[in-house]
């Protein structure tokens, strides 16, 4: 079927358009008509990975782990199965120690958090138990020290979230208590600062998001609290950028105008400020992120908003330098807690995933960025479709509404242009409507 809406679809329609100001029948200037990168699709995984961990090895082959695990090499561009881990986990940590191993530690088996840690050895292929920790815990964090040790800090416990942390020393395979954080937090972030200090910042303390921070002293095995973030933030990301600042993205429970998507910390002055304010991108949860060889940093994916959160394929670059954000090209699927993994070549590698935030389908598909690619105008792909380029008549810096993907029209509207839950609930169930029947 083709060329005309049902009637019960077109009157819908109408009706979106009369309470948005008919904002769905204009272009929406969301981008620059090049956008940075291009990307290919990559060899799959043997198994889907969700909730997973990833690894850049030392030789820089990628380690995923996650119900299981799998090495992808660079060079043959393919994956092979990385030993046989002793626990199938999720929402576990994965550090890699100083000598070239990787420490995984704690997360979920079954229904249940562990206290479990064990040891990869990509020499060898081989998986070996460590000492376990204290208590168990997942949605923590676990931060390589500058001595080489790995501090394990907050987390969840069942339905407690934890102000405990414990430190683990590879030499002697032995943890020791840390100091306890000033108060209990899940789902944060952990940055090493360049003096060696750690900053630990939002998260929830199970009854509301926070925007405090608190920084880790292992010399003095101390915490003190940081200066807060400009909004309170959970299951954002966080990474130190070259001139040693952390930059924090994302972790808002839902994005609009007058939010701060990202935001930065200078540990010399110890504030925090806006990243990129004017160009700030419309990012929730779920995405990757990673550093690339000239400092800027890549954000993709994500969920999109409630209450189907469908996976987004949009990405952005944020230049530090220039404090400026950027789109990128459109991802080829739209992904939500994937990993993304900086290649030696300077190419990303993006894994697995889910399709959508809530019941989402895990997946083993994989693809691959490289920011030297130019994409000469703003173009988007679904998983399974080739690119579609815009026509003539669209202005340049614009994306046509019927061009993106239509999570991705729901969230620009519902989230950069219009307030409202009944209206942001009504353009999500008008993409999914249309979605459908486009399939028809």
């Amino acid at each position: 079927m083709t060329g005309h809406l049902p009637a019960n679809v077109g009157r819908f329609a109408a009706l979106l358009a009369l309470a948005t100001g008919a904002i769905l029948t204009e272009t929406v200037a969301v981008s620059a008509a090049v956008l940075v990168g291009g990307w290919v699709a990559g060899p799959p995984m043997a198994g889907t990975r969700d909730s997973h961990t990833v690894t850049v090895l030392k030789d820089g082959r990628v380690l995923v782990v996650g119900g299981g695990a799998e090495i992808y090499d660079p060079t043959a561009n393919r994956w092979s199965q990385a030993g046989t881990p002793l626990m199938a986990r999720t929402s576990a940590t994965a550090t890699l120690l100083t000598g070239g191993r990787v420490l995984v530690v704690a997360g979920i088996v079954g229904e249940h958090s562990v206290i479990n840690a064990e040891i990869y050895d990509p020499t060898r292929n081989t998986w070996t138990a460590a000492a376990s920790m204290a208590g168990r815990r997942y949605a923590h964090t676990a931060t390589l020290l500058a001595d080489g040790r790995v501090l394990v800090a907050g987390g969840t416990r069942t339905t407690v979230t934890l102000d405990s942390a414990e430190i683990y020393d590879p030499k002697t395979d032995a943890w020791s208590a840390a100091a306890s954080l000033p108060a209990p937090r899940t789902g944060h972030t952990a940055t090493l600062l360049p003096d060696g200090r750690v900053l630990v910042a939002g998260g929830t303390n199970g009854s509301g998001v926070l925007a405090t921070a608190a920084i880790y002293d292992p010399a003095a095995n101390k915490w003190a609290p940081g200066p807060s973030m400009t909004m309170p933030r959970r299951g954002s990301l966080s990474t130190r950028l070259r001139d040693g600042r952390i930059l924090v993205v994302g972790g808002l429970e839902f994005p609009g105008p007058a939010q701060v998507a990202a935001e930065i910390f200078d540990p010399k002055t110890e504030s925090w400020s806006p990243a990129g304010q004017a160009t700030q991108p419309l990012v929730r949860d779920g995405f990757a992120m990673t550093v690339l060889k000239d400092g800027r940093v890549l954000i993709c994916g994500g969920a999109g908003p409630p209450p189907l959160a469908i996976g987004a394929t949009a990405g952005y670059i944020y230049d530090p330098q220039r404090d400026r954000w950027s789109a990128s090209a459109y991802m080829r699927q739209g992904r939500v807690d994937h990993t993304a993994s900086l290649l030696p070549n300077g190419r990303v590698l993006v894994a697995g995933g889910r399709d959508a935030f809530v019941n989402g389908t895990p997946l083993n598909t994989t693809e691959i960025f490289d920011v030297s690619t130019v994409t000469n105008t703003p173009t988007t792909t679904a998983a399974t479709t080739a690119p579609t380029k815009p026509t003539s008549t669209t202005p340049a810096g614009t994306l046509a509404v019927g061009r993106l993907p239509l999570q991705q029209v729901a969230w620009l509207v519902a989230g950069g242009m219009v307030g409202g839950g009944v209206l942001i609930l009504a353009v999500v169930l008008f993409a999914t409507t249309l979605r459908r029947f486009r399939r028809l």
